[in-house]
């Protein structure tokens, strides 16, 4: 069953050890061990709704209180601590695209505002009821889940857009398929989520960005229902496909969606490797990204980050095993470490892993085999449970990502680090391209006795960042999005002109603007 008030499902537990304890009191101090609100406590927060019948909806409090957050740090806030809070009014549950139709058909004629809600995993504020004036219905669309069909012949699968990303993988793979795309939200999020805010999955290197993958599908908007097919490119104008990728609910609710899909691969080896600095792991995945090898996975683990993991560790034995061979080799402290996937036929499988070891040693890396790679296979979706972990503790977890190009990744890198002063922040590179990098920083940090004090820590912390990624040539967000966390800074990377263009395009699908407003821009 999953958490209502924290990451994941209630079974799985991230233990850290008494070492990992104390390696973070040693960076950051000791946190306040907040005892949190109950249940009863914030459903007696929960406004009467303003309106009382619509189509398939209910008036549940407890189901419009989880369905008035995601898992932004303001929204862990608001069902651990009792900040205020807006809820929904109701909450609707389309069955079938019938469904969908009437319900946006009757929010357009009430003037009612709808708020796509797909597996509630937004870490920008996606899901913020801002508009308290008018009544504000969320749409949760899990029950338009389940792969419609296969065109195997073509490669195409058509997938409801409510699906989440175990039901698709495990009914691709039935089939002997795969999408390929796995976010860290992987177990929770919906495809249709994943559309409209561009998400990017760990294996985005060999399958590509949700937008290499997203070839068509139906939206239903208040000016009527929208159908792209499902073509990889034409010469008709614009690219329709790129008004719904990163629309983020403000033009309609996506119904399903065309995907390319690739056939599951005969093997897939993880493994990695250390390099003695950030210097050397950096030039060594730039040399990668510039070369004509398709690798499935490349992510390298900056200094701080790696002296996290190294220390987070449960199996302290193995590193500490590991430590000793990597300082025979001359490597300090400022070691990093990156993690690589090469799928594919064995012969192939031989000839991408060859190639990479010949690059490690290149830039002076130490290869050391598959055991951290299996690891991190097996692991990959437990990370985001630490906030759980870390929360009981007394410290709060954020994460922001940017990207820029390759001659300003380590200085990029380097001054968000430094801007999130006060709290243990590191940083990764995932998802890399010939011309440059993302950057993806966890941050860690004490909460304070009082909520206010405690968010306006994190609003300083997130603020200071994010100003420093606009001011030093990066992008305010490379998949999360932008929700309302981001609208701030949206206008100085993108400039009034591209703000006036893509507002005009959400007011030709609707003009009543009732699609989850003020997200994205006012």
């Amino acid at each position: 069953m999953k958490r209502w008030n924290g990451w994941g499902d209630k079974k799985v537990i991230y233990p850290i050890s008494k070492h990992a304890e104390r390696f973070i009191r040693k960076k950051i101090g000791i946190g306040f061990k907040s005892r949190g609100v109950d249940k009863a406590f914030l459903l007696s927060k929960v406004s009467k709704p303003k309106i009382k019948e619509f189509p398939f909806s209910v008036d549940d409090k407890f189901d419009r209180l989880i369905h008035s957050f995601g898992q932004s740090f303001p929204d862990w806030l608001k069902f651990k601590t009792g900040l205020e809070f807006n809820v929904p009014d109701l909450v609707c549950y389309p069955q079938n695209e019938d469904d969908l139709k009437v319900i946006v058909d009757e929010a357009k004629k009430r003037n009612v505002n709808l708020i796509p809600y797909g597996g509630g995993t937004s870490v920008v504020g996606h899901l913020e009821v801002v508009d308290g004036a008018k009544p504000n219905i969320s749409v949760d669309m899990s029950k338009m889940s389940g792969l419609v069909n296969i065109d195997e012949y073509s490669n195409i699968a058509l997938i409801k857009a409510g699906t989440k990303g175990p039901e698709i993988e495990k009914t691709l793979n039935a089939k002997g398929y795969t999408l390929g795309h796995f976010p860290q939200s992987f177990e929770f999020s919906t495809l249709g989520g994943w559309v409209v805010t561009r998400s990017s999955g760990q294996f985005s290197l060999g399958y590509g960005k949700i937008e290499d993958m997203f070839l068509g599908g139906t939206l239903y908007s208040p000016n009527g229902v929208f159908h792209v097919k499902p073509y990889n490119r034409s010469a008709e104008g614009v690219d329709l496909r790129e008004i719904v990728l990163g629309s983020e609910g403000r033009i309609g609710i996506v119904s399903k969606c065309y995907m390319k899909v690739s056939k599951l691969p005969n093997i897939l080896n993880v493994e990695a490797a250390f390099f003695p600095d950030n210097e050397s792991g950096i030039e060594a995945v730039r040399f990668i990204s510039q070369s004509s090898i398709p690798l499935t996975m490349v992510r390298l683990s900056l200094s701080k980050e790696t002296e996290g993991i190294l220390n987070l560790a449960s199996k302290r034995l193995f590193v500490g095993l590991l430590e000793n061979a990597v300082k025979l080799k001359g490597y300090s402290e400022n070691k990093c470490l990156m993690v690589y996937a090469v799928a594919g036929e064995s012969k192939q499988v031989n000839f991408y892993k060859s190639f990479i070891k010949s690059v490690i040693k290149k830039y002076g890396g130490l290869n050391i085999g598959a055991f951290i790679g299996k690891q991190w296979l097996k692991d990959r979706f437990k990370m985001p449970y630490l906030r759980n972990t870390l929360w009981d503790m007394g410290y709060g977890v954020d994460t922001l990502e940017t990207f820029t190009t390759w001659d300003n990744v380590k200085n990029l890198a380097k001054k968000i680090e430094k801007a999130l002063k006060g709290a243990f922040a590191f940083s990764h590179l995932s998802h890399i391209y010939p011309n440059g990098s993302s950057i993806y920083t966890t941050y860690i940090f004490p909460l304070e006795k009082d909520k206010y004090d405690t968010f306006k820590k994190w609003n300083s912390l997130k603020s200071r960042a994010s100003e420093t990624i606009v001011e030093n040539g990066g992008v305010i967000s490379h998949h999360h999005g932008i929700g309302v966390d981001h609208k701030t800074y949206l206008r100085q990377v993108k400039g009034d002109l591209s703000l006036k263009a893509m507002k005009s395009s959400f007011d030709a699908f609707d003009p009543y603007g009732i699609m989850n407003p003020k997200k994205l821009v006012d």
